[in-house]
């Protein structure tokens, strides 16, 4: 924003004189220009290659409240993205939405928010008017949006990263907390120590903005879970303890069992931490920021416990003849091995074909029959041999090997981490973030049809 370099100039003056410029030609940000009158715009799903369940599309679906100048949200999901995932939205969008893109920019009132998952890259977009409205061009703003949606996607929930983004794009409470601390922190560095403290100054606005109010929103929203769905789950704990041991088959082995106890033992110690939590939902910011990591450790055993429940669930329903649940696991090794086939991208590959024969075992194996567990747990091992030929064929510039989603992973299915089994998607997302972790992580606005649309996007 114009505050931020404010600082730089202030800091070129030098001093006390610096400050006193510095206030004299700055005025301070007023909150009354941060306040905008909402609506409810229209909101629309693109999910080209079916990524999304019917669940995450619904979730997506809830209505949702805006700042006015924003007339239409679209939602965009790519399985697949060229190397700059803009270009894959700008193809996408001329051909099939074309009202939502001009020659040069994003039509007016038009807010997208969206990942591409090969290459793993979050994104946004936004007409001229929106973009000016929410500082989402070449701005720290538009940064802390494209990480917002980075969490969810790791974690499995695309419609959660795609909703944290929509709420930071949408934040400008946020725009007026970090307005006035771009400001207070412009006139100390500009007063104190002329250009190289106001640099440092600059520095530290980047470092640290936003993260209180963001810490408290997340304190609240953990306490309200807490208070609302711990006594629930609770009086659920024993009955599922009980299911947990029953279960028999080659699908759960000795880490699998003492994930489950582990994430137990730890929801029991809730206890007392819910019994005393040191906020009410009438308690101020900073009672809530003080108890922040408190709250947040304990929500996110709770969440924990809650997925741990579902998975287990999963298992139990596969070992007892539900057909529909074991069909349900049946499409998505299918799928998983269908997303290892496109990174081949050669039929003739030795492992291609192998990949072929394990997707014919899938489409064969009855799931009324009484061996359904075993013979699904030797298509497993199959499968785990055609995914080690693709890693060593497309992944060998990571080092390390990777890891099987656990008990507590919204992304866990039976059979992961069963002999090592690691699913070709959690392959591919290892992959992804080892080589981004080498290389740049600066939010990229460039295009290469030379399109000038406001927004940008982020590996992860």
């Amino acid at each position: 924003m114009k505050s931020i370099l404010a600082v730089a100039a202030a800091g070129l003056l030098g001093g006390a004189a610096a400050a006193g410029t510095y206030l004299e030609t700055i005025d301070p940000p007023q909150h009354a220009e941060f306040q905008v009158t909402t609506a409810a715009p229209a909101q629309t799903i693109h999910d080209p290659q079916d990524v999304l369940s019917p669940g995450d599309e619904q979730r997506l679906e809830q209505e949702i409240v805006t700042p006015d100048v924003i007339k239409e949200v679209h939602y965009v999901v790519f399985a697949h993205n060229r190397e700059n995932v803009k270009d894959t939205l700008e193809e996408y969008l001329r051909a099939e939405v074309p009202n939502t893109i001009g020659q040069d920019s994003y039509a007016d009132g038009v807010l997208i928010v969206g990942v591409g998952l090969d290459p793993r890259q979050s994104f946004v977009g936004a007409g001229d008017d929106v973009a000016a409205a929410l500082d989402l061009k070449e701005s720290d703003h538009l940064d802390e949006t494209l990480e917002a949606i980075k969490p969810g996607v790791k974690d499995g929930n695309i419609p959660a990263g795609l909703q944290a983004g929509l709420r930071e794009a949408i934040n400008t409470e946020g725009l007026y907390d970090s307005a006035r601390e771009d400001y207070t922190i412009g006139a100390v560095g500009s007063g104190a120590a002329g250009a190289g403290f106001a640099a440092a100054g600059v520095g530290g606005v980047i470092a640290t903005r936003n993260s209180r109010r963001k810490r408290i929103a997340q304190a609240r929203e953990d306490h309200h879970a807490l208070v609302t769905e711990y006594t629930s789950v609770a009086s659920r704990l024993d009955s599922l303890d009980i299911r947990a041991h029953s279960l028999s088959s080659a699908l759960v082995d000795a880490t699998l069992r003492q994930q489950w106890e582990e994430v137990r033992d730890r929801f029991l110690a809730l206890n007392s931490t819910v019994d005393s939590l040191p906020v009410t939902a009438a308690s101020s910011d900073k009672e809530f920021l003080k108890a922040a990591k408190q709250l947040r450790e304990a929500a996110e055993t709770m969440e924990d416990t809650t997925t741990a429940e579902d998975n287990i669930e999963t298992i139990f329903a596969l070992e007892n003849g539900d057909e529909p649940a074991r069909a349900a696991q049946v499409r998505a090794m299918d799928e998983d091995a269908a997303e290892a086939q496109l990174k081949l991208d050669d039929a003739s590959d030795p492992a291609y074909v192998h990949l072929d024969a394990v997707r014919k075992e899938l489409a064969a194996l009855d799931t009324a029959s009484d061996d359904f567990v075993e013979r699904y747990v030797d298509i497993l091992k199959d499968y785990q041999r055609a995914l080690t030929a693709v890693q060593e064929r497309k992944f060998s510039d990571a080092k390390g090997a990777p890891e099987a989603p656990g008990l507590t992973s919204p992304d866990y299915r039976p059979g992961y981490g069963i002999n090592g089994f690691v699913p070709y998607v959690s392959m591919s997302n290892w992959h992804a973030t080892h080589v981004a972790s080498s290389q740049s992580s600066s939010t990229n606005t460039s295009f290469s049809s030379g399109f000038s649309g406001a927004g940008g996007s982020s590996s992860f």
